[in-house]
């Protein structure tokens, strides 16, 4: 078994992964990224530095588990359709 399948297994196993990985990983990808990687490309941004970057990774988990919170039985469930938003967390 791959290093990627073991960790989707032990993600299922846990609860964590229980549907959709594939709109799941689409939106922490968006919420990592953002616009940064159309303004890198256009050349209007900066690359990031070390700590940008650890910022932006920490904000998008942050996002993302809002997004998807733990219910109170500990086990993790995707919550909500693609359409909806936290209307509490903004980009920079």
């Amino acid at each position: 078994m791959t290093l990627g399948g073991h960790i989707k297994a032990r993600a299922q196993a846990s609860g964590v992964l229980t549907s959709r990985p594939a709109e799941l990983a689409e939106r922490l990808a968006g919420l990592l990224w953002g616009h940064l990687m159309v303004s890198l490309l256009l050349g209007v941004a900066e690359r990031s530095n070390a700590r940008e970057i650890a910022e932006r990774a920490r904000d998008a988990a942050a996002a993302f588990l809002q997004l998807h919170p733990l219910p109170n039985d500990g086990h993790w469930r995707p919550t909500g359709t693609s359409h909806q938003k936290n209307r509490n967390f903004r980009l920079p």
